[in-house]
């Protein structure tokens, strides 16, 4: 899943949270001015989202092919660009800081030009419905008709100055304020005023100072501001009640933008310039919780259309991705430059990522079971019996040697066998069960010819004397021998069959 980052010197950048890398980085830098806003392209563009528009504060917007890219073209406005929306029929807003809205029809394809169209901009203030005024000696009614509606290409000058503009979901209406600007609703149709709002006066019944820095629609028929240091939201279905439903003292410090999703469709969020993110419920007009971890100033905040995701940037470089039913942070990003606006794609975790997560846990089950297979082999190996015999003759100081004789001991030093039948640590001669092998008497009789031939041991197997040697160093460390493990095992049997041969 990608995200958009927009920084304020006219870097943009494309970030893949899943995969944790870059995926791209386009644009020219520029110090002499900002980036106020962003947004995708026309939604009746397939892949609209590889077409993205940038409105800076020196007048230029710029539109953009980010998957190749590639810069399409750029128009100058002069003003700063407070907001960009494209409409339908290849329409395009645009809402500047001295209150002109202008809206250009562009010629096709938009998709490798940005060309407008040659037609003639109308200016706008009053309704073109028909007027009637009464003129004349007599009195005489005449009826007066306005100039035609311009709808492919005209500018209204709605305020003197404009700092939070939004389009409602249906775009066919447009709300916004500014300095001693109060909200105001638009149809762009018409273009007409529909509404204004009315703020409350204080306890002088004075009227409190209207400075509206956001505008955000919740829905056709409610809406968001953010005045100064304070939320309030309006029911815009009432026609005479223009007060707000939900007044909020969200912080001391101005607000910089308010989101709202359908995914939470009784919760809004908001930032401010200190590093602050609230969720607040519509219903109670109460906090519900914050974002924690934010510095400065969280110039945006987007939400993802179909998933509980919430990301901020600002001023602090990061880009944060938070859960929303939790509002615990999932992600976090340097992108070294100041960061002033962000977009969430519409693409969810592919198939891809699921395939190949699952790839590794199978390899790490394969290698798990290998490795428990080889265990099991390497104990059936330990447990093949080993035997040794020896001699009743050997003499404690004799050398163990190959060789052949009669009448020897058997001892079992099977992995199955118990240990208190052989215990080579043990220096307790009883813990030591011997074995004699039956001869025949035909065997008895050659027991004197054989005396001075040396006994016969059978080699233990590579495991059973790491087990033996892992049990003398029990010995070895009461009795302070540095010798090796074999040469050791090889003295501490000479003496268990010594004492055996005693006892005998």
């Amino acid at each position: 899943m990608d995200v958009l980052v927009g920084c304020s010197t006219g870097i943009n950048k494309i970030y893949n949270i899943h995969k944790k890398t870059p995926t791209g980085l386009y644009g020219a830098l520029n110090t002499t001015s900002e980036l106020n806003v962003m947004t995708f392209g026309w939604n009746s563009v397939e892949n609209n989202e590889d077409y993205v528009f940038y409105g800076y504060s020196n007048g230029i917007l710029k539109y953009w092919n980010q998957k190749e890219k590639q810069l399409i073209g750029e128009i100058d406005y002069g003003q700063s660009i407070k907001a960009i929306h494209p409409l339908n029929n290849d329409k395009l807003l645009v809402a500047l800081e001295n209150g002109l809205v202008d809206v250009k029809t562009l010629t096709a394809p938009i998709t490798t030009q940005l060309t407008p169209m040659n037609l003639p901009t109308l200016n706008k203030k009053k309704s073109p419905a028909a007027a009637t005024s009464a003129v004349g000696k007599n009195n005489k009614s005449k009826q007066v008709t306005a100039e035609p509606v311009n709808t492919q290409s005209f500018s209204l000058n709605v305020a003197t100055n404009l700092s939070g503009f939004a389009m409602n979901p249906s775009n066919d209406k447009f709300a916004f304020g500014g300095k001693d600007v109060n909200l105001t609703i638009w149809d762009l149709e018409k273009q007409v005023k529909t509404y204004s709002a009315k703020f409350k006066h204080d306890f002088l019944n004075l009227q409190e100072p209207v400075s509206i820095n956001v505008v955000k629609y919740m829905n056709d028929d409610k809406i968001l501001i953010g005045s100064g240091f304070r939320i309030k939201a309006y029911d815009l279905r009432s026609k005479t009640n223009r007060s707000s439903f939900l007044d909020v003292s969200f912080s001391k410090h101005p607000i910089q933008s308010i989101q709202y999703t359908n995914q939470k469709e009784h919760y809004f969020y908001a930032s401010d310039s200190i590093g602050k993110v609230f969720c607040y419920d519509v219903r109670t007009s109460r906090q519900v919780g914050s974002f924690k971890d934010c510095t400065g100033s969280v110039k945006d905040i987007a939400i993802h259309p179909t998933l509980p995701l919430l990301a901020t940037v600002g001023l602090d470089r990061h880009l944060r991705v938070y859960n929303l039913d939790n509002r615990k942070m999932l992600h976090k990003i340097f992108l070294k430059q100041r960061l002033s606006c962000v977009l969430f794609s519409k693409e969810e975790p592919t198939n891809e990522i699921a395939i190949e997560e699952e790839e590794i846990w199978k390899n790490l089950d394969e290698n798990k079971n290998r490795i428990n297979d080889d265990d099991d082999n390497n104990e059936g190996n330990d447990k093949k019996s080993i035997s040794i015999k020896v001699t009743d003759n050997m003499d404690s100081d004799d050398d163990i040697e190959d060789g052949d004789d009669d009448n020897d001991v058997e001892f079992p030093m099977g992995a199955d066998s118990d240990d208190s039948d052989f215990d080579l640590g043990n220096s307790d001669d009883d813990n030591i069960s011997v074995k004699k092998e039956n001869k025949d008497d035909s065997d008895d009789s050659d027991d004197d010819s054989d005396e001075d031939e040396k006994p016969k041991r059978k080699t233990p197997a590579k495991s059973n004397l790491r087990n033996n040697n892992n049990n003398n160093n029990k010995g070895k460390n009461n009795k302070g021998k540095n010798n090796s493990s074999t040469k050791k095992t090889s003295q501490v049997l000479k003496k268990k069959f010594a004492g055996l041969k005693k006892r005998k």
